[in-house]
């Protein structure tokens, strides 16, 4: 599942645009952004939490 969501992600130019902005920032590539991203979403949910919801 997280490789059809990664070339999901990858393959929107305006999402890229703005994940690169950030990956840059942290100093990774856009392709290690996503995949952490992606692996905290499926496997540590949590950290998300204060994000997605409002306080």
């Amino acid at each position: 599942m997280m490789k059809n969501d990664k070339e999901l992600i990858l393959s929107d130019t305006i999402m890229c645009a703005v994940l690169k902005l950030e990956a840059d920032a942290v100093g990774v590539t856009l392709e290690e952004y996503v995949d952490r991203f992606l692996a905290v979403f499926y496997n540590e949910s949590d950290k998300l939490q204060p994000i997605i919801t409002h306080q």
